[in-house]
Formats: C-alpha cells, structure tokens, sequence
C-alpha cells in the first residue's frame, strides 16, 4: 500500500510540472504572438474597412435583429482568429450570450437589470463615486437644451457605448483580450464588473466631471489618449482590478 501511495503521488507530481511546463510554453507562445503579429497589425486592421464589412455582413444576415455592432469587435476577432469563418462564429457565439443580446436587441429591460447591478455594485465599491455620477444624473434629467429638449440621464448615456462594444473601445488591445479570455469561461457577470472596475480605475477624472458628456468621455477613453498596446503587466493589474470590483 504504502509503495502505491508513493507511486500515485510521484505520478501527480509528474502531471503537475507537465502541466506547468505546458502553461509557461503557451504563455511564451502568446507574448511572440503578440509581439510579432498582432500588435503590428493592430491599426491595418482597424483600417481595414473590408474586411470588418466582410464580418459584419453575414453577422447582419444572421442575426437581423441585432444592430449597432461596433468596429472593434470585429477587428478583435480577426487578430486573434485564423479566418473570417473563425471570426464570425465566435462573434456570433459572444453575440448570442445574455447581456450583449439585450443590448443589440434593444431589451430595455434586461439592459436596465445589467444597469442596475453595475450601480449597485459600484456603491457597495465607492460609494462618493456613486453618489458623484448619481448626482450629475439627477441634474440631467432636470436640465433643458437651448431648445428645450431635455438632456439624456440615467446609466444608458455612459454606459451603453462600452456594453454595445464589450470593452473593445475603451481599452488597451491586451486588455481587451485578457478580458474576454475570462469572459468567455465566466460570462456576463465579469463584463458588469468590468464596468465597475473601470469607473473605479478612472475614479479621479470622474469626480472632475461636471456633466454626464464629461463621464462618457472619460470612460470611452475620449478625455486621455488610449494606448492600441499597454505597458507591460498593466493587462494583469486590470484583471486584478475586475476581479477586486466582483468584492463586497
């Protein structure tokens, strides 16, 4: 017995370094990657009209009901796929999941539910941010346009863009990758603490706001220029950060 005991865990330890071995074998494969094919080509494919067109054609016949897809998702997908085939399947796959449908389906309920939890979520995180952004709401919602239109409120003015483009506008390319690499696993509880995170990230240039325009601004990256690439480890501390904003 004891000889089979001291065999079965030679054996897992065995696995254990081989499966090590594997991880770091695929990270050192994954930075190349980066280094050497997408983020080279990272502006060509945003360029590259065509080609996202190309993408966004069958995912319209597909999925007819769907509207707004955004650019960058596209040209996320095409880094990091093989083909257009890969590409448009994985874009509808993610399409198809709870939290993107509702909003490419306009389902103002689900979008308010996902709205909800966002805020809720943030005031548990940082409450003076919350009652900052709660605040500038309420003022818009009493304030008129010169031509007596009143202004948009509420979480959809600030918040729609960056759902509608799951990240893909308003982050570093590595980022936006790592993001979706747990997305996928985790699902659409990551993409609403992802949007905590990221107010909290911002949370200086946010208190400066003075209108609901100035958040949109900050948290599509339109204030600062945003990086195509992050420096390095900057993509680990923004998962850190996602994974701290799902913490009460």
């Amino acid at each position: 017995m004891m000889a089979k005991s001291l065999e079965a865990e030679r054996k897992r330890e065995a696995a254990k370094a081989a499966s090590k071995a594997s991880r770091d074998s695929n990270a050192e494969t994954t930075i190349r990657v980066w280094e050497d094919d997408i983020i080279p080509r990272w502006p060509d494919a945003i360029r590259e009209r065509k080609t996202l067109a190309r993408l966004r054609l069958p995912s319209r016949e597909f999925m007819k009901s769907k509207s707004g897809l955004q650019m960058t998702i596209a040209a996320l997908l095409l880094l990091n796929l093989p083909n257009i085939t890969d590409a448009f399947i994985a874009l509808a796959n993610v399409l198809n999941r709870p939290l993107p449908l509702s909003f490419f389906t306009h389902d103002e309920g689900a979008k308010s539910s996902a709205y909800n939890l966002v805020l809720k979520t943030l005031k548990d995180r940082s409450r003076p941010l919350y009652d900052h952004i709660n605040a500038l709401s309420s003022a818009a919602s009493t304030s008129q346009t010169p031509d007596g239109t009143t202004l948009p409120s509420g979480p959809d003015v600030f918040l729609n863009y960056i759902f509608t483009a799951l990240f893909t506008s308003c982050l570093a390319i590595d980022e936006a990758a790592r993001l979706w690499d747990i997305y996928v696993f985790e699902g659409d509880a990551v993409i609403v603490r992802a949007a905590v995170a990221l107010m909290i990230r911002n949370e200086g240039d946010l208190f400066a706001c003075k209108t609901l325009e100035n958040v949109t601004e900050v948290l599509e990256g339109l204030k600062k220029p945003r990086k195509a690439v992050a420096e390095i480890g900057a993509e680990d501390t923004w998962i850190k950060l996602v994974r701290e904003a799902g913490k009460i």
